[in-house]
């Protein structure tokens, strides 16, 4: 896909850590136009001659009666959302065995902070895809963005004002940390359930092509990246955690992610320790993965 960005010579591509990055701009715009004008040749200046003006009465062709449109000016052809998103395609590292030309799977977040009601009419927080199946030559992508300006307040436009959830206010965090049943509400430890664990199973690599280890991978994904190495896990002696345990201090976003391929079939359930209310927020994903 790179080098299809690269060809278009439309996008400027860098190379950094033995990779090459397209820097890529997606805008999203929601109007309202209309054919009974030419949009592009009409101009809204007080000197131009506008065929819209505000409920104009016209003539309806019936003995020249005047019949009056309700027209407002500040609505006809207008951009009621407009919004642009930055992000990074990066090409795939060439380190990772069997990864080129295999198969790559995205797993992020979507949704936002609030309850049902709050996030109108968005969802809550959700990994997507929720549940999807691959075989074993495929890899999975994981990543997420979240943010430190959330900002769900007066005037509250959609939906209504709030942002119900766990952790700081204004906060939006993600993380991974498998569950082994999906109807369960508490993680599997490392040391326990061996025969269902995802990261004991599972190759990990980070995006430059270094590999993660079982336990770093699962440090990396539950703490948003805030621990990765577990030697580097500081041991406290007053028994204070550096991490907070809603992830407040923890990075809102999972830059670049991680890859990983499942090597065995199985099913292995996951979930978000901080956005998972029991009984009425879900939070929760299943991989499925078969032979090929």
């Amino acid at each position: 896909m790179v080098e299809d960005l690269k060809n278009s010579q439309k996008i400027k591509i860098y190379t950094s850590n033995g990779g090459s990055f397209a820097h890529c701009v997606l805008r999203l715009r929601y109007n309202i136009s209309t054919d009974d004008y030419n949009p592009w040749n009409t101009s809204a200046m007080p000197a131009a001659d506008s065929p819209v003006k505000q409920n104009p009465t016209v003539d309806s062709g019936a003995d020249l009666q005047g019949l009056r449109l309700a027209i407002n000016t500040n609505q006809f052809g207008r951009t009621f959302q407009d919004r642009s998103h930055s992000f990074y395609i990066r090409s795939r590292p060439a380190s990772v065995p069997g990864l080129a030309g295999a198969t790559i799977h995205n797993l992020n977040v979507r949704g936002k902070r609030g309850n049902i009601v709050e996030v109108y009419p968005a969802v809550e927080y959700d990994f997507v895809p929720n549940r999807f199946h691959m075989n074993d030559t495929e890899f999975v992508h994981i990543q997420w963005t979240g943010s430190n300006t959330h900002n769900n307040g007066q005037p509250q436009g959609d939906g209504q004002a709030g942002d119900s959830g766990q952790g700081t206010t204004g906060t939006d965090r993600s993380n991974f940390v498998q569950l082994r049943f999906l109807n369960d509400s508490f993680p599997i430890p490392l040391d326990k359930y061996v025969d269902l664990s995802l990261f004991g199973k599972a190759s990990f690599y980070r995006l430059e092509g270094t590999t993660l280890g079982e336990t770093a991978a699962a440090l990396h994904l539950a703490t948003s990246g805030y621990f990765s190495d577990p030697l580097a896990v500081p041991a406290t002696t007053d028994g204070t955690d550096p991490l907070e345990a809603t992830l407040n201090n923890a990075s809102p976003s999972l830059a670049g992610g991680v890859l990983f391929r499942v090597t065995e079939p199985g099913t292995f359930n996951y979930m978000s320790t901080r956005n998972n209310a029991f009984s009425n927020r879900s939070q929760k994903g299943s991989i499925i993965i078969q032979k090929k």
